[in-house]
């Protein structure tokens, strides 16, 4: 993220001005409700029909974790009260990968240790809900197949939203356990309270049923050995994920967070989602729900926020979007300005345990400790949906900007000391995520404008050892801004991704881009073409998603770009890219600043299918001067600035040079006609006979101008040469600068094979 704390300080002015009876019967009448999510608070709590009260000497052993200590069950009542809240409608009955959520009423005297801890009283008495060390409620699963499973329920206090002010309620139920089955057929779960010297078990049993849903499942990872790893699956049916991706992280830059704000954070991924867009980036930070940022071993004053992120998730789920959950360095930025909270001076840690330098976060055992407690209690609260797939350390390099003075531990590798204390940290927060998910993907990213080797060397660090960070991850990824600048943003990102995969063979994500700074976040507001073109381009280059843009508050929603997410998702909606192994290709027609055609595509290994994306490259935002009066107003620096941000404030001040060479190509203000030229298409079978020719289908598709659903253009029919190529003609008339294409191979064949043609060339 660029120039962050400026952001921030500028949004900070303005806001201050029974068991299961039949089956069958309710299993169709589960399958008849739509899927959507329910926040708990909003719904009364349904009685427990499938649970079932035993004797504890009846007890499945291997249904209770080990105790020192037990207290005698009542045969008549459970010793842990337990109430179903979701799904409401169907108690005892969950579809598969979607949500079920419990919640425990504990003992009494156990109750009143925690109200006294949370209350400040009777330290003699007092309980820490949020300190498993001291109470721990466990929940161990028996799934159909006899797998067991034990997962940490967690502390909760609901919030509901009351006239825009989100009010606590009152339950008598503060422990929830949420999971999502992926396994179908009769679980078993029991519950227990571990605490020092003492265990008290319930005496009973829940069984409940996991019936089939519509949903995909987790992604998972291929495991082909070939160019498909480049991509994630889904684990239902191990098709193909086609990631439509975009940041969508926040929707605040102080630590005052509003349900003004979340309404418009759900608005920005509703608008997302009902566009196309499958795979969100969301930042759980400082500014929102960040657990431990106020009081590092009590999250109670987060609890308010933690409702606003629970629906967040849910929104998430009931969309059908995936998501990346990232930390940022924010939390450990140094000298920050007095305004703002969200620093390391305000660092919880930093505060309780006297911290001098920002290493020790990384070095002091009971920190680490705690923060391992934070992620235990991120996981129970958010880790049990299947939509989750990535947690990430986002740009760890700004983890320690300057290392107190001597400089960034990243640019020197000869500190082996802190790179190592870094990575063990780091490690040791990846099998805290894993041990609570082991369904999610780890993952760390580093600050924008790194040449790939660059990326490499940090992957790699510490050196000489031979567990290093990228030891650690399960994808890589990049940042790349400067959209403004000539065509290196395209070129770039095709190089990191190319040389990414080569050097890690694991999945790449383009998860930051787009403008490099306000004022020049003013483009989205006067044309779409750098948005529209990264859409495509990123995702011909091989990525496991479609670049992910990171201004989603600078004009993108408010002028409607999101709209441009349907064409992707409808050419890619009957492609098979599990059934191929596609490899990214690159043509120009000439040097960055001279060309007038841009060609990114992904080539099969068998040669005989290809997806593709062409542009007339002079078509872009600089050369637009002669003819968009919102360029002009924004290179002579008198534009009102009116679309930079959706809460309608502004951010930019000053002026600023758009006539610089990194901005302005061989076509300066002017836009190029392509109409009737080529572009090729290479590495497809050679044609070597002179009566023989190997034949392939060429469909078009509008990416703009037209409904998505009929974006279909025109096909051409034609043989390759002996090199392999294809050599096709562009009719890319003014209202359409860029095509998407499909080549399929025809077959051997003497004469022109007949296909049904449609369009210009019928």
């Amino acid at each position: 993220m660029p120039n962050s704390k400026k952001y921030k300080k500028q949004y900070s002015e303005f806001r201050e001005g029974k068991g299961i009876r039949s089956n069958t019967f309710i299993l169709l009448i589960y399958l008849a409700i739509p899927y959507f999510s329910v926040t708990a608070q909003q719904v009364t709590p349904k009685p427990i029909s499938c649970l079932n009260l035993i004797k504890q000497s009846n007890l499945n052993s291997q249904m209770q974790p080990d105790s020192v200590k037990h207290i005698p069950a009542n045969i008549d009542e459970p010793t842990i009260d337990a109430a179903w809240f979701v799904p409401n409608a169907t108690p005892c009955l969950v579809g598969k990968y979607q949500k079920m959520e419990l919640g425990f009423k504990l003992p009494e005297l156990i109750q009143k240790k925690v109200d006294d801890f949370l209350k400040g009283i009777h330290p003699e008495n007092q309980l820490n809900p949020y300190d498993p060390d001291l109470l721990d409620v466990r929940i161990t699963l028996q799934s159909p197949s006899n797998q067991q499973y034990i997962k940490p329920a967690f502390y909760y206090e609901p919030y509901e939203n009351l006239g825009g002010t989100y009010t606590k309620q009152n339950t008598d139920f503060s422990f929830r356990f949420r999971f999502a089955p992926d396994e179908l057929g009769t679980w078993k779960l029991s519950v227990s309270v571990v605490m020092p010297n003492e265990t008290i078990n319930g005496n009973y049993v829940i069984t409940f049923v996991c019936v089939p849903s519509n949903h995909n499942g987790y992604l998972v990872k291929g495991n082909y050995g070939d160019e498909r790893d480049r991509y994630l699956y889904f684990k239902e049916n191990k098709t193909t994920f086609k990631g439509i991706g975009m940041n969508i992280t926040h929707s605040t830059y102080d630590d005052n967070w509003t349900s003004t704000e979340l309404a418009q954070h759900k608005t920005w991924i509703q608008n997302f989602a009902n566009n196309g867009g499958n795979f969100l980036r969301l930042e759980l930070g400082a500014q929102n729900a960040l657990p431990d940022w106020i009081e590092f071993n009590n999250y109670t004053p987060r609890m308010k926020h933690m409702q606003m992120f629970d629906e967040l998730i849910e929104l998430a789920e009931e969309k059908d979007i995936y998501f990346m959950l990232f930390r940022h360095h924010v939390e450990v930025l140094k000298d920050g300005p007095e305004w703002d909270h969200v620093s390391w001076v305000e660092n919880p840690y930093k505060k309780a345990f006297h911290l001098t330098q920002r290493i020790d976060f990384f070095t002091h055992q009971e920190v680490i400790k705690w923060q391992k407690h934070c992620l235990r209690y991120i996981m129970a609260r958010w880790g049990y949906s299947s939509n989750m797939s990535v947690y990430e350390y986002s740009e760890l390099d700004l983890f320690i900007p300057e290392s107190e003075g001597r400089g960034d531990i990243f640019d020197k590798p000869l500190k082996s000391t802190e790179q190592t204390s870094i990575r063990d940290w780091l490690a040791q927060m990846a099998f805290t995520t894993k041990r609570h998910n082991p369904n999610l993907f780890f993952t760390i990213t580093f600050t924008q404008g790194k040449s790939p080797s660059r990326l490499k060397e940090l992957y790699e660090l510490p050196k000489k050892t031979s567990y290093d960070f990228n030891h650690v991850v399960d994808l890589v990824g990049f940042h790349q801004y400067h959209d403004e600048r000539k065509y290196t943003n395209y070129e770039d990102r095709f190089e990191q991704t190319d040389k990414l995969w080569k050097y890690f063979n694991k999945p790449v994500i383009c998860e930051e881009i787009g403008f490099s700074d306000d004022p020049t976040n003013l483009i989205y507001c006067c044309e779409p073409y750098e948005f529209k073109n990264n859409v495509w381009a990123t995702f011909m280059m091989g990525n496991m998603s479609s670049g992910m843009h990171w201004w989603w508050d600078r004009g993108i929603f408010k002028t409607g770009h999101e709209q441009y997410f349907q064409y992707l998702k409808n050419f890619l909606s009957t492609e098979n890219l599990e059934g191929y192994s596609y490899k990214p290709n690159k043509w120009k027609d000439g040097s960055i600043d001279k060309m007038k055609i841009e060609n990114y595509y992904l080539l099969s290994n068998q040669k005989e299918s290809v997806l593709g994306w062409v542009h007339n490259a002079t078509y872009r935002w600089r050369n637009l001067f002669n003819t968009s009066n919102c360029i002009q107003k924004m290179v002579a620096n008198t534009s009102d600035y009116s679309c930079i941000c959706e809460d309608g404030h502004l951010l930019v001040s000053g002026t600023f040079n758009y006539n610089k060479p990194e901005y302005i190509d061989y076509y300066q203000n002017d836009v190029s006609d392509v109409l009737n030229e080529t572009f090729l298409i290479e590495g497809l079978k050679k044609t070597t006979s002179s009566t023989l020719k190997h034949w392939y289908q060429i469909d078009f598709y509008h990416t703009q101008g037209v409904l998505p659903e009929n974006m279909f253009s025109h096909t051409l029919v034609m043989p390759t040469n002996r090199r392999g190529r294809l050599k096709l003609p562009i009719t890319l008339y003014a209202l359409a600068p860029d095509y998407a294409y499909k080549i399929s191979y025809l077959g051997y064949h003497k004469n022109k094979p007949n296909v049904q043609l449609t369009g210009n060339e019928k």
